[in-house]
């Protein structure tokens, strides 16, 4: 991979002909749901994607359940998105529309949403067991308040950190 573009690939289901575009978050994310990599883990962004690459075979399709993924390298993306640019937290497309008013815009609308008002961005906590985003809510132990770490899949994996 190039050290100036930001990784994307094609991931497929071989079964289901399921497809996604998939970018550093969403590589990282599949890893962690694949137990290839640790939530605490800090690499650059080619080695995430040669391991994204190599664990190929262990990722699991989200619509059929289907283990082992095909993929393929999108090096096209970061000049010629159609219809506008990849927001670089969350690797959606950027409407033409908003890079039209915001030229050197490198974020979506809801990522920014999300940094004007303060909100957490990219380095998200996802559950171990099914990879699903953890959130922060109040412990059912009577008491004194507490907060724990739990799973936001539906349903619920039932891990609590």
């Amino acid at each position: 991979m190039s050290h100036d573009r930001t990784p994307y690939f094609e991931i497929t289901c071989p079964e289901c002909r399921w497809s996604e575009l998939c970018g550093p978050e969403g590589m990282t994310r599949r890893m962690i749901a694949a137990r290839r990599l640790k939530r605490t883990s800090d690499m650059s962004l080619d080695m995430l994607a040669e391991l994204f690459q190599a664990s190929a075979g262990a990722l699991v399709c989200p619509e059929c359940g289907h283990t082992g993924l095909t993929l393929r390298p999108r090096s096209d993306l970061d000049d010629h998105w159609p219809g506008g640019r990849s927001c670089n937290v969350c690797g959606k497309t950027i409407p033409a529309e908003r890079l039209e008013l915001y030229p050197e815009a490198t974020l979506c609308a809801v990522c920014q949403g999300k940094i004007d008002r303060g909100e957490r961005v990219g380095d998200m906590d996802y559950c171990p067991r099914c990879g699903a985003p953890m959130q922060l809510r109040q412990s059912r132990a009577g008491g004194i308040t507490r907060y724990e770490m739990a799973c936001t899949a539906n349903p619920p994996c039932r891990l609590h950190k």
